[in-house]
């Protein structure tokens, strides 16, 4: 299985495609932004994330670890837009609560593409996984 390094370099390298795709092609620049900062948002709320070892700081270990109790590694956590969505919505529970409560509104089209980003960092991540262990298994 790859290292976190390994899955940094992963989402910086798909990030920077991402962007020359973008550009290249024509896309609305903020688009691109946006999804980019999805990607980046994976480095931080990774497949791993019930691995507390993989966490990055003291307090968002401790904010995690109830997420590593809950999913085994390499379970649906590691389930392409399923397993993000875990994570979103055991991180988002109480902001959303707060929200709803004050009835704030929110840039639901920034916060899709953010969560596309994530979703295609969270892609990577598992399939370099696979590859990791299809390698080591033969």
């Amino acid at each position: 299985m790859p290292n976190k390094s390994t899955h940094d370099a992963g989402i910086v390298i798909m990030s920077v495609g991402t962007f020359s795709l973008g550009i290249w092609n024509g896309w609305n620049f903020t688009t691109v932004l946006y999804t980019i900062m999805g990607m980046f948002l994976g480095v931080f709320v990774t497949p791993d994330l019930d691995l507390y070892e993989n966490c990055r700081g003291t307090f968002w270990c401790w904010f995690w670890k109830p997420y590593g109790k809950m999913f085994r590694h390499r379970g649906i956590s590691h389930t392409p837009i399923i397993g993000t969505l875990t994570r979103i919505v055991y991180a988002g529970i109480f902001p959303a609560i707060y929200i709803i409560k004050n009835g704030i509104s929110l840039p639901w089209n920034i916060l899709l593409l953010i969560l596309l980003g994530l979703c295609l960092s969270d892609t990577l991540h598992v399939i370099m996984d696979r590859i990791s262990t299809w390698i080591k298994v033969r």
